[in-house]
């Protein structure tokens, strides 16, 4: 009920899609999976950048506070009046704000001068910076201020002091040990390097980022020591097997890359894991978006494909209709007896070449036919001519 060129076109049509359409998902899969990595890749360098953040200032301050007390010229100092040790240590906290408390431990615990002048005559000797500053340089992991709680001015965010630690054994010229000179650094600085390192990104990105300590629970990010992921995950971030990962939290599914710290050079590190995170649908919009756009690309060829097809069948079938038209022609008209000669492709000519070579000996056993018809007719005439006479 088709002819032969709706056939090709049909056949056409139906490859050029099947090709077309499979090369755009193809290739819109391939794209996507680029796009994919590069989101990955992006949002590893977030938290990397984060994590070399965090070591180089926290060797910063351990530096500052080693040479502070190793300097020679203040060797004498450290025997001294409170008073000229207190204004070498404010000295550095005006430099440096963040360091929240600066104070000198004598070998028993007794604080002899601090900045401010807060825990002067008090004890901490229990306190974990003193027992192991006093046997070496040492650095305290993120934790609540207990003795200066009610000392320090309230934060502006409402949220209580938190303090990193760093203490180192303060020596004479002989080499014995006379006390122990501890920093606190509030907390509040990592916070202020977070917002850096996230006024850098895409803020249409709602890109977050979180520290945790070593055993998993937030230390920045998340509500303070709340452990954000489970035990396996932290195994699997903790042993290098997962970078860039998703993670389903209360707000949605996200894209998270875990990047742990190191140290930096004589600074051993605390052993944190910076995780940069991201909603996956904001990470993927780029690479749905180009998917969405080869596959349309794809579709728009294919349907081009298919015009073209249609046409193009129409063109070459046409000879075959004419020449079907002229030998029904043939059929129908006794005036008509030939074809005329047909160039369009190789096989339309050797066609109408037959056709014409078929329909001239047709025409010639007509005529032997015609001849014959006549002799008899004539023989007959000749044979009633002789019986009448």
């Amino acid at each position: 009920r088709t002819t032969l060129g709706q056939q090709v076109a049909r056949v056409t049509t139906a490859l050029c899609l099947g090709l077309v359409i499979t090369i755009a998902i193809t290739a819109a899969y391939i794209a996507r999976q680029q796009a994919t990595t590069r989101a990955e890749a992006e949002i590893s360098g977030i938290a990397a950048n984060m994590a070399e953040r965090l070591d180089a200032r926290m060797f910063e301050r351990y530096r500052e506070v080693r040479n502070l007390a190793a300097l020679e010229p203040l060797k004498d100092i450290w025997a001294g009046e409170p008073a000229q040790i207190r204004s070498v240590m404010e000295q550095l906290q005006t430099s440096l704000p963040e360091y929240a408390w600066i104070g000198f431990a004598l070998p028993d615990g007794t604080v002899k001068a601090a900045t401010g002048g807060m825990l002067e005559g008090l004890s901490v000797a229990a306190r974990p910076w003193f027992i192991d500053g006093s046997l070496g340089p040492t650095v305290k992991d993120v934790h609540d201020a207990k003795l200066l709680a009610e000392m320090l001015p309230a934060q502006a965010d409402g949220e209580p002091f938190r303090f990193v630690d760093v203490a180192v054994p303060v020596t004479d010229s002989a080499g014995v040990t006379t006390g122990v000179l501890g920093a606190h650094m509030s907390w509040t600085w990592a916070n202020v390097v977070r917002q850096t390192v996230l006024q850098a990104t895409d803020t249409t990105m709602a890109t977050d980022i979180w520290v945790l300590a070593a055993d998993g629970t937030a230390l920045l990010g998340p509500p303070y020591g709340t452990m954000p992921f489970d035990q396996q995950t932290l195994d699997a971030i903790n042993d290098g097997s997962r970078t860039a990962f998703r993670h389903a939290a209360d707000s949605g599914e996200q894209l998270v890359a875990a990047v742990a710290t190191s140290g930096y050079l004589d600074y051993p590190g605390l052993g944190w894991t910076v995780v940069a995170s991201r909603p996956l649908s904001q990470a993927l919009a780029p690479a749905n978006q180009l998917a969405l756009v080869i596959v349309l690309m794809g579709v728009a060829v294919a349907a081009f494909g298919a015009l073209a097809a249609n046409l193009l069948a129409r063109h070459l079938t046409g000879p075959l209709a004419e020449l079907a038209f002229s030998i029904d022609r043939i059929g129908r008209d006794p005036g008509a007896t030939m074809i005329a000669r047909d160039h369009t492709s190789r096989d339309v000519s050797l066609l109408t070449v037959s056709m014409r070579s078929l329909l001239r000996r047709l025409g010639t056993a007509e005529s032997a036919h015609e001849a014959a018809q006549r002799e008899a007719l004539f023989t007959k005439q000749q044979l009633v001519e002789k019986t009448q006479r």
